[in-house]
């Protein structure tokens, strides 16, 4: 599917710490816990940026595939239904500091895991 602009849950504010599985597609918390991303309250399915990790071939737009608890950790599966283009805006609608705010896809998803994807804000 080849989009302008997609709307997400949340979207990051720090590294979070994950194993990466899938080749790329996916990121699994590291540690059992509920998924925390800038305080939003999230939902399987929802869909959320991704854009601080020190590894950039991480960043993207993912699903949640489950939020983790106290027995088992979090998985984000990249959502490969939508085209990560350059130029992509991602409108970021929940948050304690990312709510209300637009990012821009810097640069095409080539290959996941390979690739580094980078967002800038504040558009």
């Amino acid at each position: 599917m080849n989009n302008t602009a997609v709307l997400a849950a949340a979207a990051s504010t720090t590294n979070l710490s994950v194993s990466v599985a899938d080749d790329g597609n996916q990121l699994n918390g590291t540690s059992p816990g509920p998924l925390s991303i800038d305080s939003a309250s999230l939902s399987v399915d929802d869909l959320v940026l991704i854009k601080d990790q020190s590894d950039d071939t991480q960043n993207g737009l993912y699903r949640v595939t489950s939020l983790g608890s106290s027995f088992s950790a979090f998985v984000l599966n990249r959502d490969t239904d939508i085209s990560l283009q350059a130029g992509l805006i991602i409108v970021v609608v929940n948050g304690s500091s990312n709510a209300s705010t637009m990012w821009v896809n810097q640069n095409e998803l080539v290959e996941s895991g390979v690739t580094s994807v980078n967002f800038i804000g504040s558009i």
